[in-house]
C-alpha cells in the first residue's frame, strides 16, 4: 500500500466517522455547552450591576448571632391557639406547662424592670417610680419559683435594691430614716454573701450547663463585694447628713444592684426557658419557645395564659375535662360546664366580680369523670 492508498483510506475513514457521529450527537447542543461558561460569566457580571447579592443573602439566611430565627413564629402559634374552641384551649392545660410559663413571664418582666433601673440616668426613670416598680415586682417574684434557680437570691437582691432606692430618696430629707436604711442595706448584703459562701456553688439545683452556676456565683460575688464596701463608705456621709457626697453614692448603689440582678436573671431566664421546653408535649410550641427572643416571649406568654384561663361565656357542656387542672380558670354565669361538674366547680370557686368567678380549690382529683382542680 503506497502513500496515495493510505491517504484515500484515511479520507474515507474520516468521512465514515463524521457520518456516524452525526447520527448520535447534536453538534449545536455541544457548541452551546461549550459557550456556557463565557455566557454565564457575562450574566453574573450583568446581574452584579443591578442586584445587591449581599442584601439578598442577608434576607434569606439567618444571622448566626440572632437569638431567634423567626420572632413571629411564637406570636402566630399563640394567636392560632387563642382561636381554638374553648374546650380545646381548656384541655391544653393538661399538657401546656402553665406554671413554668408564668414563672418565665415574671422573670422576663423582672429582667426588663431591673434593666431600666440599672440605666436610670439614661431612661429618665425617677427614683420614686423605680421604687414603685421594684415593690410591685416583689409581689410577683414568688410565681417564678416554678422555673428559677435563684429565687432566694433574687428576692434578697430585690429587697436590697428597694432599700437602696429608699436611701437615695431619703438622703438629705430624712437623716434618721436614711441611717436605718443604710444599716439595713449593709445587713442584707452581708446575709447574701455569707449564705452563698456557706452553701458553696453546688446548691441543689440543675444548671443549664456545668459551668453556668460557678460562673454566676463568681460574677455575683465580684459585683457584691465592692457594693458592700461602698455601703460602708456611705455610712459616715449619711450620719453627718452630707447630702452632696451621700446621694451620688446611693444612686450609684441603686444602678449597680440592678445590674447584679440583670446578671442573675440573664442566666435564670435561659434556665426557665429550658424548663418550659422540657415540660411541653407540643413540638411546635417547643420549637418556637426554644429559639424566639425575649420580647416575643414576653408578648406571647400572656396571650397563651389568657387563652387557657378565660372561659367566660363559653359552652363546655360536652367537653371531656378528665385530668385537666382547672385551678385558676375564670368563668361566668354564661359558662356551661359538663353537668356532672357544675356543683363541684361552683363550690370550689371564689367570686371576683359581678359575674366573674375563679376556680381556687384543688379538691377534685383526676379520674374517669372529674378533672383536677
Amino acid at each position: 500500500m503506497n502513500h496515495d492508498d493510505v491517504d484515500r483510506w484515511l479520507h474515507h475513514a474520516h468521512r465514515d466517522l463524521v457520518d456516524a457521529l452525526d447520527g448520535v450527537t447534536d453538534l449545536d447542543v455541544g457548541l452551546a455547552d461549550a459557550t456556557l461558561p463565557a455566557r454565564g460569566k457575562a450574566l453574573v457580571t450583568d446581574l452584579d450591576e443591578v442586584l445587591d447579592l449581599d442584601a439578598g443573602l442577608d434576607a434569606i439566611l439567618p444571622d448566626p448571632h440572632e437569638e431567634t430565627d423567626d420572632p413571629g413564629s411564637l406570636a402566630r402559634y399563640a394567636h392560632r391557639f387563642a382561636g381554638r374552641p374553648a374546650r380545646e384551649r381548656l384541655v391544653a392545660r393538661a399538657w401546656l406547662p402553665l406554671p413554668r410559663l408564668a414563672a418565665l413571664r415574671v422573670l422576663l418582666k423582672a429582667a426588663d424592670t431591673y434593666g431600666a433601673i440599672s440605666s436610670i440616668h439614661d431612661t429618665g426613670l425617677g427614683l420614686a417610680d423605680a421604687r414603685a416598680l421594684c415593690q410591685s415586682l416583689a409581689g410577683e417574684l414568688p410565681i417564678a419559683q416554678a422555673a428559677t434557680r435563684d429565687l432566694d437570691l433574687i428576692t434578697d437582691l430585690d429587697r436590697a435594691l428597694d432599700v437602696s432606692l429608699g436611701l437615695a430618696l431619703h438622703v438629705g430629707s430624712n437623716r434618721e430614716l436614711a441611717q436605718d436604711e443604710v444599716r439595713y442595706l449593709r445587713g442584707v448584703l452581708e446575709r447574701i454573701l455569707n449564705r452563698r459562701h456557706a452553701l458553696g456553688t453546688g446548691r441543689h439545683r440543675a444548671p443549664v450547663d456545668d459551668d453556668a452556676e460557678p460562673v454566676l456565683d463568681r460574677i455575683v460575688d465580684v459585683e457584691l463585694f465592692p457594693i458592700r464596701v461602698n455601703v460602708d463608705e456611705l455610712v459616715p456621709h449619711v450620719k453627718r447628713d452630707e447630702t452632696g457626697l451621700a446621694r451620688p453614692i446611693a444612686v450609684d448603689l441603686v444602678m449597680r444592684l440592678a445590674q447584679v440582678l440583670v446578671i442573675v436573671l440573664t442566666h435564670d431566664v435561659q434556665f426557665a426557658r429550658h424548663t418550659v421546653v422540657a415540660g411541653s408535649r407540643d413540638s411546635a410550641f417547643t420549637a418556637t419557645v426554644a429559639t424566639v427572643g425575649h420580647e416575643a416571649l414576653g408578648e406571647a406568654i400572656p396571650l397563651l395564659e389568657r387563652a387557657t384561663t378565660d372561659v367566660t361565656g363559653e359552652d363546655l357542656s360536652d367537653a371531656d375535662l378528665s385530668g385537666v387542672p382547672l385551678k385558676g380558670v375564670l368563668w361566668s354565669s354564661g359558662t356551661r360546664w359538663p353537668a356532672h361538674l357544675v356543683d363541684d366547680i361552683r363550690d370550689r370557686s371564689v367570686r371576683l366580680g359581678a359575674d366573674l368567678w375563679r376556680v381556687v380549690d384543688r379538691g377534685i382529683r383526676a379520674n374517669h369523670t372529674n378533672p383536677v382542680i
